[in-house]
Order: C-alpha cells, then sequence, then structure tokens
C-alpha cells in the first residue's frame, strides 16, 4: 500500500458481469468539480441520491442514466468525499464509466484502498478493518454475527479498558517515583498486585476467546474416514442431502478428499469425503490416501466408518487419535440383520439407503461441539485473527512474568517500564502503532473496491 496521498480515487465496489447494478466507488478530496465535469451538476445534496446522466468526455454523448449518492467529508467511511454511482450492470457502462473518471484525473484503486484510508483518516481501527474482511469472508450467520460486532467497535473497547487500566496503575506508579518515602503514603503492594490481577485475568479471557473466534472464521472440520467402499461417499451424501460425491460398488472410487459446508448449532462444519485408508500401488491413489492423512492431522472431529466393526477397525489403523474426537459409524445396516436402534453403547448403526441414524449421528457431532465449547456466547466478542492472537498472547506472557517479578521483589521502576511495554503491545492490536508491513498484509487482502 502506498503513502496516503488525497488524490481522487475509483472502482467498481460490485463484481464484473451481468447484473441489474453495478456501484462505482469514488473517494477523494473536494471532488465537486470532478461532479460537475461528471454529471454537469454543481451541487449534490450530501446523502441523497440524484438522476444524472454521466457522458462521455470524448464524444459528450449520454453512457448511462445513473443514480448517484455524494458523502460529504467528514462524514464518509473513508472520512474523504466519497461519490457512488449506480449505474446498469453488464460490461460496457462500468467500464466506460471508470474509462470517463480515469479522463478527469482519477486514478484506480488498489485492493483494500478505501478501507487503507478510512483507517489512516481515523474513521476504524485496525481491529474493525480485519473484522471488514472477515464479515465479507463469513460463510455462516454466526461467524457474520462475530465479525460484526468486532466492526461496531466491541472487541476494541475491551482492549481499551484493559489499556485505560494499565495507564491508571503505571500513572500511579510513575507519580509516586518522584517521592521519597517519608514523603507520602505509597500505595500498598497488594493493591497493585490485585490491580494487575485483575488485569491478567481479563487478558488471559480474552486471549483465550481465539480458540472459538478461530472455529468461527475457518469452521469445524470433519473428515469421513474409512476403509475402501464402507460406505463413507454415500453417507457423505445422506448428511448434506444431495448426491455431491461418486458412490460405486468398486472400491477406491473417491482418490482425493470433497468439503461441503454445512451450519451446525452456530458453527460451520466442513464435513470432507476422503479416499479410503489402505495400502494401494496406484499413484492417484497413494495421493488420496495422503491427503487423507493430512485430513486427519487437521480435523477437529473424525467420523471413523465401517460397515463390519467400525470399533475394531479403526484399531486395526494405528492412528494416534484422541477417541473423544471420534464418532464411530457402523455404515450399511440395512444389510443383514438391521438394527432396531441407530445408537448402541460402542457406534451408530446408519443406513444411507433410508436415512437410518444420520439424524443421531448429527446429533452426537452437535453434543460433542457443544460439550467442547459450552463457554460460547454468540454475544461475546471474539479475536478473529491469528494477528490478534499472537499480540494478545505475547501480552498474556508479559503480564504473567511482570507481575510474578513484583510479587518477588522487583523494583517498582521495572514493573513501570513492563507495563509501558504492555500498552505498547495493546496499541498494536488496534492499530495506534505498528508496521507498514502489517498494515500492507491486513489491507492487500480486501477486495478492490472495498
Amino acid at each position: 500500500m502506498p503513502n496516503y496521498v488525497d488524490d481522487n480515487i475509483a472502482a467498481l465496489a460490485t463484481p464484473f458481469g451481468i447484473g441489474a447494478i453495478a456501484v462505482i466507488r469514488v473517494s477523494g478530496k473536494n471532488i465537486d468539480n470532478l461532479i460537475f465535469r461528471l454529471t454537469g451538476k454543481r451541487r449534490l445534496k450530501p446523502r441523497y441520491s440524484t438522476l444524472a446522466n454521466i457522458s462521455s468526455p470524448d464524444t459528450g454523448e449520454t453512457i448511462d442514466r445513473c443514480l448517484v449518492t455524494y458523502f460529504s467529508s467528514p462524514d464518509s467511511y473513508t472520512g474523504e468525499d466519497i461519490l457512488e454511482i449506480s449505474c446498469h450492470g453488464g460490461e460496457y457502462v462500468p467500464r466506460a464509466i471508470l474509462s470517463a473518471l480515469y479522463h478527469h484525473g482519477v486514478r484506480a484503486a488498489l485492493a483494500g484502498e478505501f478501507s487503507y484510508r478510512a483507517f489512516m483518516n481515523g474513521k476504524i481501527d485496525l481491529l474493525q478493518a480485519e473484522s471488514i474482511v472477515g464479515l465479507i469472508n463469513s460463510k455462516t450467520s454466526s461467524e457474520a454475527s462475530a465479525n460484526l460486532r468486532n466492526l461496531s467497535g466491541k472487541l476494541g473497547k475491551k482492549i481499551d479498558s484493559l489499556r485505560k487500566a494499565l495507564l491508571d496503575i503505571l500513572s500511579l506508579i510513575e507519580h509516586e517515583l518522584d517521592f521519597q518515602e517519608n514523603e507520602i503514603t505509597f500505595t500498598e503492594v497488594k493493591v497493585i498486585i490485585n490491580k494487575l490481577q485483575n488485569i491478567s485475568d481479563s487478558i488471559h479471557e480474552l486471549s483465550s476467546s481465539f480458540s472459538i473466534g478461530k472455529l468461527l472464521s475457518r469452521g469445524i472440520r470433519v473428515p469421513l474416514i474409512g476403509r475402501p467402499n464402507s460406505g463413507k461417499s454415500s453417507l457423505f451424501n445422506s448428511i448434506i442431502g444431495h448426491e455431491r460425491a461418486i458412490v460405486s460398488s468398486l472400491p477406491g472410487t473417491t482418490r482425493d478428499t470433497l468439503e461441503t459446508w454445512f451450519d451446525l448449532e452456530h458453527f460451520s462444519i466442513c464435513l470432507i469425503d476422503t479416499a479410503g485408508y489402505w495400502e494401494s500401488d496406484d499413484f492417484l491413489e497413494r495421493l488420496g490416501i495422503k491427503r487423507t492423512i493430512t485430513e486427519m492431522g487437521r480435523a477437529d472431529y473424525l467420523v471413523f466408518i465401517d460397515d463390519v466393526d467400525p470399533i475394531h477397525e479403526f484399531n486395526n489403523f494405528n492412528i494416534n487419535v484422541d477417541q473423544d474426537r471420534i464418532i464411530f459409524v457402523k455404515t450399511k445396516c440395512d444389510l443383514g440383520i438391521e438394527a432396531s436402534n441407530s445408537t448402541n453403547e460402542n457406534y451408530i448403526c446408519t443406513s444411507s439407503k433410508n436415512d437410518f441414524g444420520i439424524a443421531e449421528l448429527i446429533t452426537q457431532l452437535s453434543t460433542k461441539i457443544i460439550t467442547s465449547y459450552e463457554n460460547y456466547n454468540e454475544n461475546n466478542s471474539f479475536l478473529m485473527t491469528s494477528r490478534q492472537n499472537a499480540l494478545l498472547k505475547r501480552a498474556k506472557v508479559f503480564i504473567n512474568n511482570s507481575l510474578g517479578a513484583f510479587k518477588s521483589g522487583s523494583e517498582i521502576d521495572l514493573l513501570a517500564s513492563d507495563l509501558r511495554e504492555l500498552v505498547n503491545i495493546l496499541d498494536e492490536v488496534v492499530g495506534t502503532i505498528t508496521n507498514t508491513e502489517v498494515i500492507d498484509n491486513i489491507f492487500t487482502n480486501f477486495c478492490v473496491g472495498k
């Protein structure tokens, strides 16, 4: 991302292609003259849509009859003057209007440059910028809600309250450092320790929230594992409710992983059909098996499948996985003696042919998720990115070390130095201080026009 300047930029905020409308966004400083050259109108009322013809600067002919909306600085998304042009969709009209803008000295915006300007102008902090990306990429309502809460500033307010609590202690300490023992009554050590412990507990709680935020953003991965021709693909299709995986009586039909997503208990579930876990001399089958092993390592939960005895078969596989994360499923229960109950003490009996036991399987997966994340509250704020998590983990280690040293008799001036560094870490979380590489990495992940 280049150094911030207030030149005029433009980009299509909707995808190119056939559609009812397209929206072109323009941002810059004092764009009244640009509006006049583009539309022939001297002044537009802020926050109102105005019907206007946009003409070609080359021929003077009308390109399109559009709705243009003007947002004046600083009351806009970027903090600059913004013009949003709603024109007809398709290929020609949006490109022609963009060409007209470029003719009038406007340049093409870089990816994420509108949000970058909003950040530089103090309209959003770095947490909110990351939330915009997360909101756009959200797969489920719960993920979108979590990012929307952070976009509203809820997470930033938590960070700010911790920062203020640290500054209160730091002010107290630095004030007392200016006096001798006989000049004032110093704050008791236990009072400072209690205040620091409260901050430490809050940082720990916030840092721990990443386990939920990570699952909301990346989803819960649940691969189906088992021998070839054990019924994995049929079960995969039954769970998602339509035929997505190819089903065949021949072993080894699935040679690659196949993913699909669905919502379960506020979380996004990534269900994965995998190649049969077995030895093979076929090159493609070996690649599929390698991917199956990779998926087992990435999995949050496993559904282990066999059409005879899933637990016995699992023990033969020599897979090092916590069994609390495994659901054992016996497939093809419509063959031979069909179980009267789909669930027994050790595994779930299913039949993809008549959807027998599918509801029980989903219920058991749901129960495992709820049990593992019983502290999940959809109204809470969560750390949603690895950057946020890394900084809060660093803050947690820092305050714990500082607190331990102070309890052991460390000098008060050393504690003051530690607290200043801790404030800097929290400032970096919201982007008050950060390096340009971090900013570039965040905003270049935006789409053009945002």
